[in-house]
């Protein structure tokens, strides 16, 4: 699957004062997912990646980055695809948000999974952190990398409790808990737990969904995880009730333009 796919990798060995300080080799190599092209927003923001969406003067993705770096990262890697010459225009090599960043960049649409399968070169370390671009989630990634290595999980997902759970894959877990169903967006208005779109995963599980799919794109969420599961892969959860917001749909985005700023300064 990964030597099928088109790969480039854009980065810059210069530094700058902000970025200085090295990551900590205890945390994880990070890769944010920024290639969707979000066709629900294009109305709403024409022109423009759904990453990039303004929020109260600067781009979504920035609040997500700003997530990362108050978490001790500093390096990280942007899944691009998507109009991404404006993305590298606007983040460069990660000074306006005091990261290194590199760019792996896809030329045509490879989903969440073809994305981390082109990359697969670039992973240094087992597991990794990989992150939505178009959500925001506060979570505690001391607490995440410690429940991940305590249950020895192949794949650990951050969840949300939501009272619409068609709005996002929803989780089922057991008391353990290990994940026993993963529906990416099914009907019905019902009340639990969501993926919040983060996921520490290891290099196992990459593997398995980079020489188990051969069609292109791959999408975590509906093709990737439930698989592995099925073949006995050990995926679990773990809830967090921090703030959580994604900006799939207009109606979404609009309620993160109001709220996110405001659960910022409380």
């Amino acid at each position: 699957m990964a030597s099928r796919l088109s790969h480039r990798v854009e980065s810059s060995g210069q530094r700058h004062p902000a970025t200085e300080k090295a990551q900590s080799p205890q945390v994880p190599q990070v890769f944010v997912l920024a290639g969707g092209m979000g066709t629900r927003l294009r109305e709403a923001i024409p022109g423009i990646p759904k990453v990039l969406a303004p929020i109260d003067q600067q781009p979504f993705l920035s609040y997500v980055l700003q997530r990362l770096y108050g978490q001790g990262i500093r390096d990280v890697t942007l899944c691009t695809g998507y109009l991404h010459d404006l993305l590298y225009r606007f983040y460069g090599q990660g000074e306006t948000v005091g990261l290194r960043i590199s760019y792996s960049r896809e030329f045509t649409p490879l989903g969440t999974g073809g994305a981390l399968c082109q990359a697969r070169a670039e992973i240094r370390t087992d597991p990794l952190l990989v992150v939505n671009g178009d959500s925001y989630i506060e979570f505690s990634l001391n607490e995440l990398m410690a429940y991940h290595r305590g249950t020895h999980a192949d794949v650990t997902i951050v969840a949300s409790p939501s009272d619409d759970v068609a709005a996002s894959g929803n989780l089922t877990l057991a008391q353990t808990g290990r994940v026993t169903a993963f529906r990416e967006k099914p009907r019905g208005h019902a009340r639990g737990l969501i993926n919040a779109g983060v996921y520490v995963m290891s290099r196992h599980f990459l593997d398995f969904l980079c020489s188990h799919f051969s069609q292109e794109p791959i999408s975590l969420e509906r093709e990737g995880l439930p698989a592995f599961m099925q073949a006995g892969g050990l995926v679990y959860g773990l809830p967090s009730n921090g703030y959580f917001i994604d900006i799939g749909t207009p109606e979404r985005y609009e309620r993160a333009r109001k709220q996110l700023p405001k659960e910022l300064t409380k």
